[in-house]
């Protein structure tokens, strides 16, 4: 197999940029933090966890010519060098078989001419990284770059369609200046990649925000009790006893939403219109991010799973976050350690469900 080599953005190929300013950040209330298993990222997180303030950092705009394009946004220059900037959760193998099929024939790949920003990345199957981490970068390019630019987003089957074009719809996109694309290789003429919104577990700028704040400015909040996420439509990571959470959640006053039943706008509406949120790490809990200031989040994670995606959320908009880390039940293969079940305990169950955790967030500064 060909050796794969890499490419850095330089700044030969900077053509924008815009400064994302600096922040400060609260570690987590941890409730059973010492549940935290090796395989949890416990080293990684309580780093982040321990630094208060990150500095001002820049939003990046490189421009590329003639590269491949692949997979959820896998990118290869015209020498077949990986670009390391669009290497987002690629499995090395991955990436090695892509190189493969490249370099045996690079010639067979079809052109796409034009001018296009990359607004995808690994995960276009995801909720929170659409939102979070792939519609911030075609919102900010607009703002950002003069001149008409496609914007290349994921092309997807099912619910995830509909989000991606309504938030994008929600932002003033239109058909003409999208370019849904799916795993298909093509090589592009002109190609934006966009760098310093987003880092999954590392990284989150608070202009992720300002594109939210302009997602979000036609809809109104509907007024809600305290609210319980339920992730009882998905297959994997929920309580192991779902049914009964959410009998217990609303004999304590939570109003429950399965965002896998909502409509997307319907979701932003009733978490605009909340002040205390419960629920299992997963995809459906990214509409904290849709929270007033002030707001109480508690997220119960699986004791291995490594996570700061909703921490950094939590943070930027000026929650009180609590992380109860749990026990996890195995009822067969998982797809990863941290899809497992999780069990929590009747005294657990009573402090997560406390109305009165409303009252306790923080003061937006």
């Amino acid at each position: 197999m060909p050796e794969i080599g890499e490419t850095v953005l330089t700044e030969a190929t900077l053509i924008g940029q815009i400064g994302s300013p600096g922040f400060d950040m609260r570690p987590p209330e941890l409730w059973q933090g010492e549940a935290i298993t090796p395989e949890g990222g416990l080293r990684i997180m309580t780093d982040l966890w321990a630094r208060r303030k990150f500095p001002p950092s820049r939003v990046e705009f490189h421009l590329l010519k003639n590269v491949y394009l692949t997979h959820e946004g896998l990118v290869f220059d015209a020498e077949l060098n990986v670009v390391r900037a669009t290497i987002t959760q690629h499995a090395p193998a991955q990436i090695a078989a892509t190189h493969a099929r490249l370099a045996a024939a690079p010639d067979d790949v079809p052109v796409l001419p034009g001018r296009y920003v990359l607004c995808k990345k690994r995960g276009v199957e995801n909720y929170g990284h659409w939102l979070i981490e792939m519609l911030p970068r075609a919102f900010w390019a607009r703002e950002v770059l003069p001149g008409p630019w496609r914007y290349i987003v994921p092309r997807v089957e099912g619910p995830m369609a509909k989000v991606i074009a309504v938030s994008l719809a929600c932002l003033g996109f239109t058909p003409d200046q999208l370019l849904p694309l799916d795993s298909t290789q093509v090589r592009v003429e002109e190609l934006v990649v966009v760098t310093g919104l987003a880092s999954h577990g590392t990284f989150m700028s608070p202009l992720v925000m300002g594109c939210l704040d302009a997602l979000t400015a036609e809809v109104a909040p509907v007024r809600q009790p305290p609210l319980y996420v339920t992730r009882e439509s998905s297959k994997f990571r929920n309580f192991s006893d779902p049914a009964g959470v959410r009998a217990f959640a609303r004999r304590h006053g939570f109003a429950v939403i399965d965002p896998a039943k909502a409509s997307f706008l319907r979701q932003i509406a009733r978490f605009q219109g909340t002040r205390l949120i419960v629920g299992v790490m997963g995809a459906g809990m990214t509409n904290i991010a849709f929270a007033p200031p002030g707001s109480t989040v508690v997220v119960c994670a699986p004791a291995s799973m490594p996570d700061t995606f909703f921490w950094f959320l939590s943070g930027l908009r000026g929650h009180r976050y609590i992380e109860l880390r749990c026990p996890e039940r195995h009822n067969g293969p998982a797809r990863a350690p941290w899809d497992a079940d999780i069990v929590v305990t009747p005294a657990q169950l009573a402090r997560i469900f406390d109305p009165e955790l409303a009252e306790s967030g923080l003061v937006d500064s």
